[in-house]
């Protein structure tokens, strides 16, 4: 390091000048892909990833199919700590070969690196179905399922691993430390029904049943969820199967599904077991005083049962622990739909999505909504969807604390029938539509993408004949084009209820130094570090805020489109509340409001081409929207799409931008 830092400026150049010819030298004797290869992989190997990295690339541009350059491309970037470009690969890879096991794992692993503990999850138990001996694999799904707080399951993985190598000291010791933390967490068993209770089932629901458990004692819950649905359907009052199911949904800590289940066990035959499995959900819900009295339910059946008297025990200790109890219960806002007091809320739509808050300065544990558990985020954000009836559906929030609190509010959802009236008379009330939809598959820098022409095309092709759109395709367009083209919208004279709508298909990327995001034109250069080649989501959302339009609507499918909110946040939608108007009155009062509002084919993440000939997953969802020709009224609204769309994974992002206006919402009217 001395010698180096006493160099000369001479002999600084003379050295660089010789690293740069001998690499130059190296390259251009990589007449083949297979030396491009041969020099990359050794260079992966030996530990110089970076380089590896831009063989790679030269490789792939020749051989754009081959899984092993992909795959070790990802691998590269993984040791790089570059977890993006890494779950780009390995998801590139699985495209073309979905039995590539360790494409799952290190996948799992980058996403575990990203905190993204669902994707890890899903990754880990792919790869174990196409390997159920990895006791490797079996620690990392461990560990995932410890970021989801699902410590149960953690504990079940970390003992699996270790049945299949006992000497894995990972597993020992993720072990040892869970137990550590949490000294009351006991790994819970299966119930199996006495000899005698099988021979008075029926001879169907025994084999669905006996299905079920088999499939729940191999941690695969999902299928044994499936067969004990079965099972239920044939014989109600088959007390083995709520007992079974019961457990695990405890297992996955879904303790309210838990909680109806032993309810509904118990209420066909007491049993200690049962009473032991509902003590224990309580006590996870931190309801020890009921869970103490369920305890000795079971005691009382059998004197000697161990495990109840351990768990009583657990429960009187923390009990013993509080010197103030807490009894005030939790606060619930309901952001969407807006309640007024004493009104029902009221829809057209066939479902509403419920959304709202709720804090406790001891933490919600969980929100259930008419008895379901909705989706809860850390800061107390809650949602979920719900089917709607005609008529009035009743919509109970109950919210708990991790004290066992509890809140719960009540208000109506009335669906309503839309009024008849004639189409082309009201459609008439709205202004005139335009589709300004970008597609770029051929990149000169990037790699070259499947769908995004074929999906521009076709949703330009839908919004023409079925919506009555002017549309303008513009195919592969560099920078340049894409600017020159928004500036020419930027000029254009609106009428006041003209709408416009934006669709770009293609790359994405997002930089984590300035935490930008950006769209990848063709000319968008991969060694460009000050990012001039790319368009940026603020400078995009600057020209979209600009445009004459009174409504404008940015749909994207690119790689990282959520992070075109600055926030990345995914907002509840707070229109049709006055859907009992005419159709007419609808579009109307829609039209008053200035619309800014945007769609993203996911958040901060990589999101799936699709295979080559087909649609993209959002495309696909997309069109479906599309092709549903706003249902009964034949209005389509952004809600409406959402309801096609939030199903994906990853999750579409739904927000606003620039000056929305409260209200507002973008129409597309069916022919």
């Amino acid at each position: 390091m001395q010698l180096l830092l006493q160099t000369d400026t001479k002999t600084m150049k003379t050295l660089f000048f010789s690293l740069f010819f001998s690499l130059n030298f190296y390259l251009a004797f990589a007449q083949t892909p297979e030396e491009i290869y041969k020099q990359a992989n050794d260079l992966a190997f030996r530990g110089e990833y970076a380089q590896a990295i831009e063989l790679f690339d030269k490789y792939i541009e020749l051989k754009p199919t081959s899984t092993n350059a992909t795959y070790t491309r990802g691998w590269c970037s993984q040791f790089l700590g570059r977890h993006q470009e890494a779950v780009r690969d390995f998801t590139r890879v699985l495209e073309i070969d979905k039995t590539y096991k360790n494409a799952f794992i290190l996948r799992g692993v980058s996403y575990f690196a990203l905190n993204m503990a669902d994707q890890a999850v899903v990754d880990f138990e792919t790869a174990l179905k196409l390997d159920p001996k990895d006791h490797v694999v079996y620690t990392n799904l461990g560990k995932a399922k410890e970021k989801k707080q699902l410590f149960s399951e953690a504990l079940w993985c970390y003992t699996k691993a270790l049945e299949l190598e006992p000497t894995y000291e990972d597993a020992q010791r993720n072990k040892r430390d869970l137990l550590a933390i949490h000294k009351d967490l006991k790994l819970p068993t299966l119930e199996r029904p006495s000899p005698s209770a099988i021979s008075k089932m029926d001879t169907t629901a025994q084999e669905y049943f006996e299905k079920g458990f088999q499939f729940a004692e191999k941690r695969d819950f999902a299928k044994a969820l499936e067969w004990y649905e079965k099972t239920l359907k044939i014989d109600r009052n088959h007390k083995p199967t709520y007992d079974n199911r019961g457990w695990i949904y405890s297992v996955l800590a879904k303790y309210a599904e838990a909680l109806v289940d032993y309810d509904r066990s118990l209420a066909i035959s007491s049993s200690a077991w049962t009473f032991n499995q509902r003590g224990y959900v309580k006590h996870r819900l931190k309801r020890y005083e009921e869970a103490i009295a369920d305890f000795d339910k079971a005691l009382a059946i059998d004197s000697n049962y161990t495990a109840a008297l351990e768990n009583r025990k657990l429960s009187q200790n923390k009990i013993s622990q509080f010197i103030v109890v807490d009894k005030t219960p939790p606060q619930i806002t309901i952001i969407s739909p807006e309640v007024s007091r004493g009104l029902d809320v009221q829809r057209m739509d066939e479902s509403a999505t419920v959304i709202g808050k709720a804090i406790d300065e001891n933490g919600i544990e969980q929100v259930l909504i008419n008895g379901l558990s909705a989706n809860l985020k850390p800061n107390g954000d809650f949602d979920l969807t719900l089917k709607l009836v005609n008529g009035s559906n009743k919509v109970s929030v109950v919210a708990f604390d991790f004290k066992g609190n509890k809140a719960e509010q009540v208000f109506t959802i009335k669906k309503v029938v839309a009024a008849s009236a004639n189409t082309k008379t009201e459609t008439a009330s709205a202004g005139k539509n335009y589709a300004l939809i970008f597609g770029t598959d051929q990149y000169e820098s990037w790699t070259p993408l499947n769908n995004p022409i074929k999906d521009a095309q076709t949703i330009a092709e839908e919004l023409r004949t079925s919506y009555q759109f002017d549309t303008e395709l513009i195919q592969n367009p560099t920078r340049q084009e894409i600017l020159a083209t928004l500036r020419k919208y930027a000029q254009k004279n609106f009428e006041p209820n003209d709408q416009l709508m934006i669709f770009f298909a293609g790359h994405g990327h997002f930089d984590e130094v300035f935490g930008e995001g950006y769209l990848v034109a063709k000319d968008s250069r991969k060694d460009d570090e000050s990012f001039s080649s790319y368009l940026s989501h603020s400078q995009l959302r600057t020209h979209l805020n600009n445009i004459k339009s009174k409504h404008v609507l940015l749909v994207m499918d690119v790689c990282f489109g959520g992070t075109f909110d600055p926030v990345i946040a995914k907002r509840g939608d707070e229109t049709n509340s006055q859907t009992n108007l005419s159709k007419i009155e609808f579009i109307n009062r829609k039209m008053r409001f200035r619309t800014r509002r945007y769609l993203t084919s996911g958040g901060k993440e990589y999101v799936s081409d699709g295979q080559a000939g087909k649609h993209s997953p959002f495309a696909r969802k997309f069109l479906e929207a599309l092709r549903s020709y706003g249902g009964n009224d034949g209005i389509l609204t952004i809600t409406e799409i959402l309801s096609y769309v939030e199903t994906l994974s990853p999750e579409p992002r739904c927000g606003e931008f620039g000056d929305n206006e409260p209200g507002s919402d973008f129409i597309f009217l069916a022919k």
